[in-house]
């Protein structure tokens, strides 16, 4: 919750992103996805990646907007409804994943990592990575300076 008083922060992008994808924060692993339909991610409400905040270029993102665009209609048609979370899923399903031109690269960190606790340490990961970036805080090994250990996972999914 932000307070009349939180200091300004910056944000900066982490050194190991591939600017031809786009980052997210990952909830859940991309395994779960490998055999589900569409219809089953909404139905037992499968959340991948965070759609909170997402990390790319101008060019990419607008592809991934049209592509996304063009799923939402395919699931609508189908009758299937609910958050940005599921269609980035469905998206990404082995139903629908031979469509997406734009691969989408996933961080998680372990829970307590930046102090975050709960589904925080899932959803706000990536975040919480470039403000760290931005902070001079996250070293080339992968550690942050007098603080937990960071896990970068990268999935390359096409």
């Amino acid at each position: 919750r932000l307070q009349k008083d939180d200091p300004p922060f910056t944000l900066k992008v982490p050194a190991d992103f591939n600017s031809s994808k786009l980052g997210f924060s990952e909830v859940t692993s991309r395994k779960w996805l490998s055999t589900l339909t569409p219809k089953e991610i909404y139905k037992q409400n499968i959340v991948w990646v965070a759609g909170g905040f997402v990390l790319g270029v101008k060019q990419v993102i607008s592809e991934f907007i049209v592509a996304y665009r063009n799923t939402v209609n395919e699931l609508l048609a189908q009758g299937l409804a609910d958050t940005d979370q599921q269609v980035i899923a469905s998206m990404y399903s082995p139903e629908m994943a031979w469509k997406q031109k734009i691969e989408i690269m996933t961080y998680s960190c372990p829970r307590g990592t930046f102090n975050l606790y709960g589904h925080a340490y899932l959803y706000f990961c990536l975040p919480y990575i470039c403000k760290a970036s931005a902070e001079c805080k996250i070293k080339p090994t992968g550690h942050l300076e007098n603080s937990n250990y960071l896990h970068m996972t990268s999935n390359y999914v096409k």
